[in-house]
């Protein structure tokens, strides 16, 4: 089995993909989409080494946590749920975070993910926990597709935990998680 990683932008010729991801919480303020510039490229042959690009950041949402907070849960198709006393709005949409991996057609590429990752309020006021990442691949494994451009989406979600609005005041919330693609 090979292992591949690199860093937020893919290098090619390296055995292991790992992301260090940098997604953002929106919480109250209204951002543009980072990534609406993004083209897609029209490839005529596979790569034999994965390529892996992030196309689209990972999001809660804005919300208001209420008395005591609780948690919003972005699936990896891009349903939001939340539970306790927060306030979802619909001003922000939620968004799972999307990979696109290149590889030749029929390869096995299993996806790592994280434990946890944490979100620190741009100002230094507060923090939040991110757990039970997910993808949308059952097993967290896919065969690459065989049709041009060779392009496998993978989508993943998470649980935000939230606490009262004293410890999550409001604001900009950032933080980064790791996911590993492992091809065979």
């Amino acid at each position: 089995m090979n292992k591949c990683s690199e860093s937020y932008y893919p290098f090619i010729g390296k055995k292991k993909h790992k992301f260090r991801y940098l997604f953002l919480f929106l919480y109250t303020i209204t951002i543009p989409n980072l990534f609406s510039q993004i083209q897609e490229a029209a490839y005529s042959s596979p790569p034999s080494q994965m390529e892996v690009q992030v196309t689209q950041p990972l999001s809660f949402g804005s919300f208001s946590p209420g008395f005591s907070g609780g948690d919003i849960i972005v699936s990896p198709y891009g349903n939001r749920t939340v539970t306790g006393t927060i306030v979802a709005f619909p001003d922000i949409t939620s968004l799972p975070a999307r990979f696109e991996v290149r590889l030749i057609p029929n390869r096995i590429v299993h996806i790592v993910l994280p434990t946890d990752a944490t979100l620190t309020h741009t100002e230094g006021k507060g923090k939040m926990t991110v757990i039970n990442f997910t993808s949308d691949k059952p097993g967290n494994s896919f065969i690459t597709t065989t049709g041009n451009p060779f392009i496998n989406p993978v989508y993943i979600g998470a649980t935000l935990k939230v606490q009262s609005f004293t410890v999550n005041p409001p604001g900009n919330y950032r933080g980064t998680f790791t996911v590993t693609f492992v091809r065979e």
